[in-house]
C-alpha cells in the first residue's frame, strides 16, 4: 500500500492553501527562483502529496492550444522529505498517465535556473533540456546605437497592405515553427497568424524593412506598460538585414519608451544575435524540459 496520500484543493479552501504552501515553498534555496509553479497556481488547483496537513510535493498541470501536443506540468517536492524518492515518481507516473489519456506526446516542465532538487530528478528520468530563454530589461537611453539609412514601414503601413501583410505573417509563422520543433506550433494559415502577431503590436511603430520594395526584415514591439515595451518575432530574408533594421526600431521606441524587455530563445538563432546586438545586463535563465512520451511505449 502507498504511503502517500494526495488530494486536490477545492475552491472553498483553496485560496487559504496556497498561501500556506507558497510560505513552504520560499526558503527552497536563495538562489532558486521559482516563477512557474506560483504563477499557475494563481489559476489551477494543484494535487498535493503527502501528508494533507503538511503537503511534502505537488503539482499541477495545463494545455496550451497553440501547442496542443504537449502536456505541461509545474512541481515541487521537499528536497528534505524522507520520501523525496518516492513522492517525485508518483508526481511523474501521475503526470504521465494524464498525459497519455490525453493523447499526448511529450511532458513539458520549466523554470529559471538554478533548478530545484525535483527538477534536478526528472532531468535523470528521460527529461531533456530543449530551451533556454532569457527575459532581460534595458534602459532605452544606454543603446545609442546609430541610426542606418532605410526604407522602414511601421506596422499600420504593413496592415494596409494586404499582400505584405500575408507575406510578413507566412514567413514568420514558418520562423516560428522552425524554432519549435521540439514542441510543434499548431497549423496557422497566414490570415489566423496575422491576428495573433499583430494582436497588440504597437502600430506607429517601425516594423519593416523594405529594399527595393521587397521585404528584407521585421521586429515586432509590444507595450506592456506605459513605460516599457518589448521586442519580439524577429525575421530576416538575407542575413545581415536585421542589424539595419534594429536602430531605426530603438530610435523610435526610446523616443515613447524608458524601458525595453526581451524574450530571447536559444532555439531561434536571430534572437540570440538580436539579443548580443544590445547592451542587455545579465539575467536569469529560464529552461524548459520535455520528456517525449510515444504512445506505443507507455513505460515510465
Amino acid at each position: 500500500m502507498s504511503l502517500l496520500i494526495f488530494m486536490a484543493y477545492t475552491k472553498l479552501n483553496f485560496s487559504k492553501k496556497v498561501t500556506r504552501f507558497d510560505n513552504y515553498l520560499s526558503p527552497i534555496t536563495p538562489a532558486c527562483k521559482t516563477r512557474e509553479l506560483p504563477q499557475q497556481l494563481e489559476h489551477r488547483h494543484p494535487t498535493l502529496y503527502g501528508d494533507p496537513h503538511q503537503p511534502q510535493g505537488l503539482v499541477t498541470t495545463w494545455t496550451n492550444a497553440l501547442h496542443p501536443h504537449a502536456l505541461y506540468f509545474a512541481g515541487y517536492v521537499d528536497p528534505t522529505s524522507s520520501n523525496f524518492t518516492s513522492i517525485s515518481q508518483q508526481i511523474l507516473t501521475d503526470v504521465t498517465q494524464q498525459a497519455l489519456s490525453g493523447h499526448h506526446q511529450s511532458l513539458i516542465t520549466r523554470d529559471f535556473a538554478p533548478q530545484h532538487p525535483f527538477h534536478l530528478w526528472l532531468t535523470k528520468h528521460e527529461f531533456h533540456l530543449i530551451r533556454t530563454t532569457y527575459l532581460p530589461q534595458l534602459t532605452l537611453t544606454t543603446t545609442g546605437l546609430p541610426d542606418a539609412h532605410a526604407t522602414v514601414l511601421s506596422a499600420a503601413q504593413v496592415l494596409a497592405n494586404p499582400k505584405l501583410c500575408q507575406q510578413l505573417s507566412a514567413w514568420a509563422y514558418q520562423d516560428y515553427a522552425q524554432t519549435h520543433l521540439n514542441n510543434p506550433v499548431i497549423s496557422q494559415s497566414p490570415e489566423a497568424w496575422q491576428a495573433r502577431i499583430f494582436r497588440d503590436q504597437i502600430l506607429e511603430a517601425p516594423l519593416a524593412l523594405m529594399v527595393n520594395e521587397h521585404l528584407e526584415a521585421w521586429l515586432f514591439s509590444f507595450a506592456d506598460s506605459p513605460t516599457s515595451v518589448a521586442i519580439a518575432w524577429p525575421g530576416e530574408r538575407h542575413s545581415g538585414q536585421l542589424d539595419h533594421l534594429l536602430p531605426v526600431i530603438l530610435n523610435w521606441l526610446q523616443r515613447h519608451f524608458h524601458t525595453l524587455a526581451g524574450e530571447f530563445d536559444t532555439t531561434d538563432p536571430l534572437a540570440m544575435h538580436l539579443q548580443s546586438r544590445l547592451p542587455f545586463p545579465p539575467t536569469a535563465a529560464y529552461m524548459t524540459y520535455q520528456r517525449q512520451l510515444p504512445i506505443s511505449n507507455k513505460r515510465i
